[in-house]
């Protein structure tokens, strides 16, 4: 299956179970999922094309696989899958932009610098806490 074509069924999230991990929404290939943290999230029914890859990353199984009752005529089909297709395309840069974003904060990290300041303040600390204590 394409990451835009439809199957006969979506899925559905149940709220009550939801924790609001957001696992789920990343592995969507069309941003069928939104939410915020913390709180159940949600499903557009139009958009999901039932794939289930959020079903296996669900560590508390409050996603269900259901039946596609969304009927769209053959213009609205075509419509949908442009616009899926474009959401699918949007998420991949996204995610490819992110992605650089922090190659680009690791390579211009100091970690050597940071771990040996921080040494350096547990150890001065350490020597404090011991003069303090004669």
């Amino acid at each position: 299956m394409s990451n835009t074509e439809r199957t006969n069924t979506i899925v559905s999230i149940v709220a009550k179970d939801c924790i609001g991990c957001g696992r789920c929404v990343p592995v969507c290939p069309v941003d069928a999922i939104s939410g915020i943290l913390q709180k159940p999230h949600i499903v557009r029914e139009e958009y999901c094309i039932g794939c289930d890859w959020c079903v296996e990353e669900c560590p508390v199984d409050c996603i269900e696989i259901i039946p596609n009752t969304v009927q769209l005529n053959e213009q609205a089909l075509l419509l949908r899958k442009k616009k899926l297709t474009q959401l699918h395309k949007e998420k991949k840069i996204r995610i490819a932009t992110q992605e650089e974003a922090l190659d680009e904060m690791i390579q211009q990290s100091d970690f050597e610098g940071i771990i040996s300041e921080l040494l350096s303040k547990k150890i001065n600390g350490q020597k404090n806490n011991s003069d303090q204590s004669s």
